[in-house]
């Protein structure tokens, strides 16, 4: 495991709760993917609930006489009568054709590829988007399939729109139940699944189906809203509509005929429109077609070569962990001295962040890693107005696909040129899981920026991204003190974590950053009700800070064990706490797998530096009982409060950290106070001491 610290920048492991200021609270103008399904419908039935404006629809239609093409993107049965969507909601239609067998990239990342039928959304998005200058964002009704999201999110990124996705993750009870009492009345118009049979279901609406779908989810197992395939629908109607669609005839296709499960589908054959106002009927929307000769008269493009450059990152999988790669460490004066003898007043923040991700980078070609080995990054700034130039760099540097997980805060860094970023990365190569959704949903915040939500390290621990109070639709602040805005962070949490196999019950560590640490006592009073189990008892320290993204008041950053983990190793497991001679120290963590430390000290200048070391061979000590060694460490800091250390002793703090073997070169972080969850109180103090590790190695024959 790989810790770096450059600049007054330290490397380890973090998240961040940052977002493109673009994406928050906007209201968007939204062109539909549609397939004239049921959940495309409810998902713009959402997008409309959150303020946001639907001006246009989109759809890809099977090319030639075929109307099942089998397509992992793409619902196709239905696509006749897709166009009177258009006249159903009085807005423009841009429709192109697909081609049968073009699932080419089967990968669940995808990378753009040639003859892709996602490049088909592309090239037809791209041209809603030059006839639609005011489109900023793209629906679609994604619920739990992240091969669609991740296709849908990767073309939104190439041409610079917001995924909108709020049905992801939804439970697929409740969303049936919301869709039918939406009024959305949908009929079923394929079915492949145990059960469901052409003459009894076919045409069906879900309020008809309702009863059988929850019989067969089970007997079955199957999946209620039908995201295995089991069916699919038409709208017929819904609150959107202004005119609703009445069939006339249709006729049963059988695509596969089986005694238990046959497949088939309705065809359209006669179908017409009944305005659901009075007066006369409206002019008929415009339906385009978009063709390549379309898109050539145009002078479009067809092919991406004005598309952001999209970076793949390797997944190295890990064969011999019996190496670690030893700490790698840059203090303020040893960066400096690398920036080519500049005036470092002169530097500008951009090139100040230049600077020091190039000496990273070439510190990882030396230990044959790079940017997308890295799992976690912690980035510090003087001043948070410079995110968004800070960022632009990273952006350039980290991969866009799997990132890192990051956290953001404000220290009370000098503000110098050269002191004003610190980085903390923690790099491996082992096996990294990534969770990163970028669409807006009711899920969790939406990373839309070159970060993860979370990463999880060789299936055994969770690292997930700092979180702030962040309501997941609207992307706004919740909350007007700390302890409201806690409560959203840890819902937040909550449904990151279960989607990486763990659980808030599972946290054992969590680092609270606060602008105000006098109200440390009510959060932590909130934290211990919600986070404390049978379990675990999470170790959380609290760290006054300058100030937060997007001026939340708290932001959590937590570790946790993953499900599995847990279950395999109850008994392995253990908390200790202990207050000798002034030191308070609490550890949890399981045997030979993983462990956290926190240790906290009052100090003075003239003492700093000898409590600083009895700290670490606290942790060390500790380190051993859980069966771990020095080379397991993936975070180690030491915070100081600013006001209680003159310049003076934090330099010879900073030399006597950069001296010690005992562990991990360790990252020395100002504050502007601390303090430690203690029982049912925080205690305050002027050193502390955070690390945390996890055993990577495996033992081979």
């Amino acid at each position: 495991m790989l810790l770096l610290v450059a600049g007054r920048l330290v490397v380890t492991a973090a998240l961040l709760s940052t977002y493109p200021s673009q994406a928050m609270s906007s209201k968007f103008n939204v062109v539909a993917l549609v397939s004239g399904g049921k959940d495309s419908t409810m998902n713009m039935i959402r997008c409309e609930q959150q303020g946001h404006k639907i001006v246009a629809l989109a759809n890809l239609f099977p090319e030639g006489e075929e109307d099942e093409i089998d397509s992992f993107m793409y619902q196709t049965v239905g696509h006749d009568a897709v166009e009177s969507l258009s006249a159903c909601m009085q807005l423009p239609m841009y429709r192109r054709p697909i081609k049968k067998d073009r699932s080419l990239n089967l990968e669940l990342q995808y990378e753009q590829t040639e003859g892709d039928e996602v490049e088909e959304l592309y090239k037809l998005l791209k041209f809603v988007k030059s006839e639609n200058p005011s489109i900023n964002a793209v629906a679609s009704g994604a619920i739990l399939s992240n091969y669609q999201r991740i296709r849908v999110e990767t073309v939104c990124m190439r041409l610079g729109l917001t995924s909108l996705a709020y049905l992801w993750q939804s439970d697929q009870k409740e969303l049936l139940d919301e869709i039918i009492e939406s009024d959305i009345e949908a009929i079923l118009i394929k079915i492949a699944c145990i059960g469901l049979h052409p003459d009894r279901h076919l045409g069906q609406t879900l309020a008809a189906a309702r009863s059988t779908l929850l019989k067969l989810n089970a007997d079955y197992g199957c999946h209620i809203c039908g995201e295995g395939g089991e069916y699919e629908t038409f709208t017929l109607d819904c609150p959107l509509f202004k005119s609703k669609i009445v069939v006339d005839e249709t006729r049963t296709i059988m695509h596969q005929e089986d005694h238990y499960a046959p497949v088939a589908y309705l065809k359209f054959v006669r179908w017409h429109l009944v305005s659901k106002t009075e007066g006369r009927a409206a002019a008929a929307p415009d339906i385009v077609i978009v063709s390549d000769e379309l898109m050539e008269d145009r002078n479009l493009r067809i092919d991406s070569e004005n598309a952001r450059r999209v970076v793949v990152p390797q997944t190295v999988e890990h064969k011999d962990m019996t190496h670690y790669i030893p700490a790698f460490s840059l203090l303020s004066s040893e960066t400096k001295a690398e920036m080519n003898g500049r005036d470092d007043n002169n530097m500008s923040v951009q090139e100040e962040m230049r600077a020091l991700l190039g000496l990273l980078q070439d510190e990882m070609k030396r230990r044959k890693l790079d940017f997308s080995s890295v799992s976690f990054v912690s980035l510090y700034l003087h001043d948070m107005s410079n995110f968004a130039d800070v960022n632009k760099v990273y952006s350039n540097v980290f991969p866009l696909r799997c990132p890192a997980a990051r956290m953001c805060v404000g220290l009370p860094l000098s503000g110098r040129g050269g002191d004003r970023i610190m980085i903390e990365i923690c790099a491996n190569d082992c096996t990294q899981t990534t969770l990163h959704v970028q669409s807006i949903s009711h899920w969790a915040p939406c990373n839309i920026g070159p970060y993860s939500q979370a990463k999880t390290i060789q299936g055994k621990i969770v690292h997930v991204s700092g979180q702030i109070a962040l309501e997941p639709a609207s992307m706004t602040l919740e909350g007007s003190d700390p302890e409201a805005q806690i409560y959203q962070c840890l819902r937040n949490l909550e449904a990151i974590l279960s989607e990486c196999d763990s659980a808030n019950r599972l946290i054992f560590k969590n680092s609270v950053y606060m602008v105000d640490v006098s109200s440390a006592l009510r959060a932590q009073q909130v934290l211990h009700e919600s986070l404390s189990s049978d379990f675990a008892r999470p170790i959380t320290s609290f760290i006054e800070v300058s100030s937060l993204p997007r001026g939340a008041l708290v932001e959590l950053q937590v570790a946790a064990f993953t499900t599995s983990l847990a279950r395999g190793s109850l008994a392995e497991k253990f908390v200790s706490r202990e207050s000798r001679e002034g030191m308070l120290s609490l550890s949890c963590g399981m045997l030979a797998s993983c462990w956290s430390f926190v240790a906290l000290m009052d100090t003075e200048a003239a003492n700093c530096c000898e409590d600083a070391m009895r700290m670490i061979e606290a942790a060390v000590d500790d380190m051993i009982e859980f069966e771990l060694d020095a080379q397991d460490v993936s975070t180690c800091r030491m915070w100081y409060v600013n006001e209680s250390l003159p310049p003076a002793a934090v330099q010879q703090l900073s030399l006597a950290l950069r001296s010690q073997q005992k562990l991990q070169k360790v990252s020395l972080l100002p504050a502007n106070g601390l303090g430690v969850e203690d029982e049912d109180r925080v205690t305050r103090g002027d050193l502390l001491l955070e690390v945390s590790g996890v055993k990577l190695r495996t033992t081979h024959q």
